[in-house]
C-alpha cells in the first residue's frame, strides 16, 4: 500500500513540475510555490553532458512549462560547433510545451557590451567535471543572430526585457497564463467608433468559445478614464489559437448575414445537438444582425457629422467640389478600414493613412473616431501602420498593447507585459523587414514606459 501511494505521489509531482533554465528568481520561486508546483532547475553555462541530461529529463518528465534566462554566452553555446546537435534537440523539445525565455533587449537591438560577458565557469552550482572543455571567451554577434533566427525557426517564444521588474510581471503572468489558460487584452478607448459594438462581439465571442468549442472561458474588465481594458481567459488554447479564432468568429458573424448556412454547417460540425444548434445559430444570426446593423448606423452617423463640419469649412478654405468629393471618399474609406479591423479582416484593414492634409477640425473628429480618448504621437502611428501590416490575425491584440501602453492609468503590470508584446513584434519583423526603423521605435518604447 506504501509503494502504491508512493507511486501516486510521483505522478502526481511529475504532472505539476515545471523546468527553470538559468531562471530562478525569487519572483518565480514565489509564484511556483503559491501555486504548488514543483521545478527542476538546470543551468545552460555548462558542458555538453549536462545539456544532454536537461535533453533526458524533458523527454522522461510531462513538465507543464519551461520558464529560461539567457545571457550572450549561453546563447552563444547554441552556435558552438560542439554543442550544434544537442542544441538543436533542446529547441526542439522546448518548442513543444509552453515557454517563456527570456532575453536582455540589448541583444537585440546590439546596444548591449558583449565584452561583459564571459563564461562563468567556476560557478559553485556547476559540479567540476562539467567544466572540462568549456573555455572563457566573448560571444559574438553572429553568434547571437544565429541563435535568434534557430530560435524563431522553432516558435520559441523569445521574451525581450531590460530590467528584472518587468520580468517579474511578465513571468507571473505566464505562470497564470499557464495555469488558468492563456489570456488576451482588448483595449477599447472611450469615445472610438463602435466602442459598444465591438463590446458585444467580445460577449458573443466568450459565449461561442464556451457553448460551440467547448473551451472554458472567462472575460472581466477594468474601466480608466481613457477606456477599458477586457482580459479575456481561455483554458486549453494557444495565444496564437485564440487570435485565430477570434478573427475566424468575427468574419464568421459578418458572414452569416450574408449566408446562414455557412454559420449552421460551422455548428453542426462542432455541435451533434441538432436541437441546440438550431437554438444556437437563430440566437448568433440575431446578435450579428443587431450588431452590424448598428455598426452601419454609427458608420453613417459619423460620415454625416464629418460632412457637415466639412462643409461649414469649403468656404474658409476655399476648396472645390472635386477635392470635398475626393476627401469624403478618403474619409469614408478609413472608417471602412476601421471596421475591417474590428472584424479582424487583416487583408482590408491595413491601409488607414489619410493622404491629403484635411483641415483641422476635420483631423480631430477621425482622431476621435480611430482612437477616442488616447493622444497618439507620431512614433505610435509609427508601429500602429507597421502592426496593420505584418501582424496578420494579431492586429486587436497588438494594437490594444499600443493603447494600454499610452494610458498611464492602466495596471503598471499591464503596461510592462503590454511593452514586451510590442517590442517582441518589433524585434521579429526587424529580423526580416529591415528598413523601418525597429531600432528607433524600441528606444521609443523604452521612454514610454518610463514616462519620458
Amino acid at each position: 500500500m506504501r509503494i502504491l501511494t508512493k507511486i501516486k505521489q510521483e505522478l502526481e509531482v511529475n504532472d505539476s513540475k515545471v523546468l527553470l533554465l538559468d531562471s530562478a528568481s525569487e519572483t518565480v520561486l514565489t509564484s511556483l510555490k503559491t501555486n504548488n508546483l514543483y521545478y527542476d532547475h538546470n543551468l545552460l553555462n555548462s558542458s555538453v553532458k549536462n545539456w544532454k541530461k536537461i535533453c533526458h529529463n524533458m523527454e522522461t518528465n510531462n513538465y507543464l512549462f519551461v520558464i529560461g534566462k539567457l545571457n550572450p554566452y549561453t546563447i552563444s553555446l547554441f552556435s558552438n560547433d560542439e554543442y550544434s546537435d544537442i542544441a538543436d534537440k533542446l529547441l526542439i523539445l522546448i518548442s513543444k510545451i509552453k515557454n517563456a525565455i527570456y532575453v536582455y533587449e540589448g541583444l537585440f537591438d546590439k546596444t548591449c557590451d558583449l565584452s561583459y560577458y564571459k563564461s562563468d565557469l567556476y560557478d559553485n552550482h556547476i559540479h567540476q567535471e562539467e567544466q572540462i572543455g568549456l573555455l572563457k571567451s566573448v560571444p559574438t554577434w553572429e553568434q547571437i543572430d544565429r541563435f535568434f533566427l534557430t530560435a524563431n525557426k522553432y516558435n520559441i517564444n523569445l521574451i525581450p526585457y531590460r530590467k528584472n521588474v518587468s520580468m517579474k510581471y511578465s513571468s507571473q503572468l505566464f505562470i497564470e497564463d499557464a495555469i488558468l489558460g492563456n489570456s488576451i487584452k482588448i483595449y477599447i478607448p472611450k469615445g472610438r467608433i463602435w466602442e459598444s459594438e465591438l463590446k458585444r462581439m467580445l460577449d458573443v465571442f466568450v459565449d461561442y468559445l464556451e457553448r460551440v468549442k467547448l473551451i472554458n472561458t472567462h472575460i472581466e474588465s477594468t474601466n480608466t478614464s481613457m477606456g477599458t481594458v477586457y482580459y479575456i481567459r481561455a483554458k486549453d488554447i494557444s495565444q496564437e489559437e485564440f487570435n485565430k479564432e477570434l478573427s475566424q468568429f468575427n468574419n464568421l458573424l459578418h458572414d452569416t448575414l450574408i449566408d446562414g448556412n455557412i454559420l449552421q454547417s460551422v455548428l453542426l460540425k462542432e455541435n451533434k445537438n441538432r436541437k441546440e444548434t438550431i437554438e444556437l445559430l437563430n440566437r448568433y444570426k440575431r446578435e450579428a444582425s443587431r450588431i452590424f446593423i448598428d455598426i452601419e448606423h454609427e458608420k453613417e452617423r459619423k460620415l454625416l457629422n464629418l460632412k457637415q463640419t466639412y462643409e461649414l469649412l469649403l468656404s474658409e478654405f476655399n476648396i472645390d467640389n472635386k477635392t470635398y468629393l475626393y476627401d469624403m471618399n478618403q474619409l469614408r474609406n478609413v472608417i471602412n478600414s476601421l471596421e475591417n479591423e474590428i472584424l479582424c479582416n487583416t487583408e482590408q484593414s491595413k491601409q488607414l493613412v489619410i493622404e491629403r492634409k484635411l483641415p483641422d477640425q476635420l483631423m480631430q473628429q477621425m482622431k476621435l473616431i480611430r482612437n477616442g480618448n488616447i493622444d497618439l504621437t507620431d512614433s505610435d502611428h509609427e508601429i500602429e501602420l507597421i502592426i496593420e501590416k505584418y501582424a496578420d490575425t494579431q492586429v486587436l491584440d497588438l494594437k490594444s498593447a499600443l493603447y494600454i501602453l499610452n494610458d498611464r492609468n492602466t495596471k503598471i503590470e499591464d503596461r510592462t507585459t503590454s511593452k514586451e508584446k510590442l517590442l517582441k513584434f518589433l524585434y521579429k519583423i526587424g529580423n526580416t523587414v529591415k528598413d523601418i526603423g525597429i531600432s528607433v521605435l524600441t528606444s521609443y518604447l523604452d521612454k514610454k514606459i518610463n514616462g519620458e
